[in-house]
């Protein structure tokens, strides 16, 4: 086991690339994974994945791996520069809420590995956190949010992104399947299609809901 001490506006990164058991847990101040807080004195326990931690006050928090010699990589790094960006943009989506009185529709694009999706992960815990309910679409065909490779998907958000095990929903999302986790030519009109009929249905959804939290929106690299 070993502790770890973070000053405020740090980012302390985990990548775990066997599938051994590691431990994270809070043991003082306030912290948080994706805009989810942690909560102090409980374990969370990943597997082969990439996750980071990020304290807004400063926190000491523990690693404990299942075997000594499972590697890990961990990495500290200053993101309050970042982190502050993130909550402009939540604040920014909650003025427009505010004056416009209807709810925002929010699409998060780029190119390949430039962090859309863990921005979406953010602004949907800090829109929860604020109260909304709202529509998430994840209209990446490799796998994100909410969809299993070679689908999109959509579906009403109303807690908070589960560090551990994801959304814990009580009906399944509205899901498309695509036919292949990449996008060419043999599949692009059926990727036009799907992406048109899951539209018709949020809006039908939206339609029904009186929620201000509005529409959060994950893409496909462009």
């Amino acid at each position: 086991k070993k502790e770890y001490t973070l000053n405020s506006g740090i980012e302390l990164k985990i990548k775990a690339e066997s599938n051994q058991k590691i431990v994270l847990k809070l043991t003082s101040n306030k912290a948080e994974i994706f805009g989810t807080p942690l909560v102090k004195g409980r374990e969370y326990t990943f597997q082969k994945c990439t996750f980071s931690v990020y304290t807004w006050t400063g926190c000491t928090l523990t690693i404990e791996q299942e075997e000594e010699d499972d590697k890990i990589m961990v990495n500290e790094k200053n993101r309050y520069e970042f982190m502050s960006r993130v909550l402009n943009i939540v604040k920014a989506i909650d003025d427009y809420r505010m004056k416009q009185k209807r709810p925002p529709r929010v699409m998060i694009v780029g190119e390949a590995n430039t962090g859309k999706t863990t921005l979406t992960k953010m602004i949907s815990a800090y829109t929860t956190r604020l109260g909304y309910s709202f529509l998430l679409a994840d209209l990446d065909i490799k796998g994100g949010i909410l969809s299993l490779p070679s689908t999109i998907a959509a579906q009403n958000i109303t807690q908070l992104y589960d560090i551990e095990n994801g959304y814990d929903f009580k009906s399944s999302p509205l899901m498309y399947y695509n036919g292949s986790s990449f996008l060419g030519e043999h599949n692009e009109d059926l990727y036009d299609i799907t992406i048109k009929e899951l539209a018709e249905h949020m809006k039908q959804r939206q339609k029904n809901e009186s929620s201000l939290g509005g529409v959060l929106i994950d893409t496909f690299y462009i």
